[in-house]
């Protein structure tokens, strides 16, 4: 009631307007109620007071039936400003509601946009990233890559090299030992000639020089061996 009181009262115009329709129903239904009205039947005798009491009484009858016109034009223009206030109530709650709807769909689509322009920025900016860490990753590997061949090569050369040594000392050794039993050779051919011309002088110690040159073969012979 609260709204319709307000409607009511701010809505002058269109009480005007609903007056002014309640004069035109008026207007239409004057005519057919005046003819309605009953028609009494006067002799020639009474003519007078009958045409005055039959005008007295179409004049009540005339009032009564203007004020239940009346009456009932203003319970349908009260009736109308209740709708049209309803109404407008219905549409006032409606546009506001449309409002709200629409600031809701502009700020949701905002939101939805920005979440869209955020989303696009972070995918460029991971695949920049992500592109920088491949480049990183394949020049780390092409390095890890020089590196290992340079290894190999380091190692090879190593191996190389040490077997070229092992080679070259063995080589030596065995050069020694020849030289050395080449000494040892002729030392104890010498020995063994002044053994035997001493013996051929003498007649003893034959027998112990000759095991004595036996051993020293032997153990020459062990440490060539020993070196191969």
């Amino acid at each position: 009631m609260n709204i319709y009181r307000s409607a009511l009262s701010c809505d002058e115009k269109e009480y005007k307007i609903a007056r002014i329709r309640a004069n035109t129903w008026y207007s239409y239904f004057y005519p057919i109620l005046f003819r309605t009205t009953p028609n009494f039947q006067h002799n020639g005798n009474n003519r007078s007071s009958a045409s005055c009491f039959g005008s007295g009484k179409k004049r009540e009858d005339t009032i009564e039936a203007k004020e239940m016109v009346n009456q009932t034009l203003m319970g349908n223009v009260i009736q109308y400003m209740k709708d049209l206030a309803e109404n407008n109530s219905k549409v006032l709650e409606l546009q506001a509601q449309l409002a709200i709807e629409q600031r809701t769909r502009q700020g949701r689509d905002t939101d939805m946009s920005k979440q869209i322009e955020d989303i696009k920025r972070e995918r460029i900016e991971t695949q920049a990233q992500i592109e920088g860490e491949l480049r990183y990753l394949r020049k780390a590997h092409e390095d890890c890559q020089t590196t290992l061949e340079a290894e190999k090569r380091k190692v090879e050369d190593l191996k190389r090299r040490e077997v070229d040594n092992r080679k070259r000392h063995s080589e030596n050794l065995r050069k020694l030992w020849e030289d050395e039993e080449n000494r040892l050779g002729s030392v104890g051919d010498e020995e063994s000639n002044q053994v035997e011309h001493s013996s051929g002088a003498t007649g003893e110690g034959t027998s112990h020089q000759d095991e004595e040159r036996v051993e020293k073969q032997e153990s020459r012979r062990k440490r060539r061996k020993a070196a191969q």
